[in-house]
């Protein structure tokens, strides 16, 4: 071997090297970048089905059991009522099953107060996640503005359980938020739950 070869060698090896190192580089971006939107697209999968599950479960829900006059829940018949869908955006606390990203889907009924006077409140069982987070058959009342044409819903319910044995619940469809939060007393202990609006109808 000559000695121009021989000085020319350590150079081809490090160009091999810096090449090889290159391809590695490469490979692995590749297959980073893969894996991330695999996992976005699995995600995202996953929510719509949830979503198509939910949706599908709320109308079962609402629909008319067989030798009744009504919706199982919350039961008042020829009631109106706007169907609320939101998404959680803030999670405090540890209500299980629900994070951000969860949907929440729930009607908000309009029923004449017991009593006599044809006062109405609002009414309404609020799931997130298939979680009822506030409300019940014999609770979940608040004073609300209410339209069916456009849906709107506005009102809150300010007291926890430990002051009227439910949560507290603030809902806004034109400003598009729900917050529903309880203390230590509660189903679910001291939480808070916010969410966007998607939609009312």
């Amino acid at each position: 071997m000559t000695e121009e070869k021989r000085s020319n060698l350590p150079w081809i090896l490090a160009g091999c090297g810096v090449l090889l190192l290159l391809s590695c580089f490469l490979s692995t971006a590749a297959a980073g970048g893969f894996l991330y939107f695999k996992q976005k697209q699995e995600q995202e999968a996953r929510a719509q089905a949830a979503q198509r599950e939910f949706v599908e479960q709320e109308r079962l829900a609402q629909a008319p059991q067989p030798g009744g006059d009504g919706p199982s829940l919350p039961g008042y018949v020829g009631t109106p009522s706007v169907t609320v869908f939101a998404t959680v955006t803030s999670v405090g606390g540890t209500p299980l099953g629900v994070r951000n990203g969860t949907p929440c889907i729930f009607q908000v009924e309009y029923p004449v107060r017991s009593g006599g006077s044809g006062d109405r409140w609002c009414h309404t069982i609020a799931r997130c996640g298939g979680v009822t987070l506030y409300g019940g058959a014999s609770n979940g009342f608040f004073p609300c503005t209410f339209s069916q044409s456009p849906a709107t819903v506005r009102g809150t319910d300010a007291e926890t359980t430990s002051g009227d044995q439910d949560g507290s619940f603030t809902i806004d469809t034109d400003a598009r938020t729900l917050h529903i939060q309880d203390d230590a007393t509660g189903e679910h202990g001291a939480f808070t739950v916010d969410a966007a609006i998607t939609r009312a109808m």
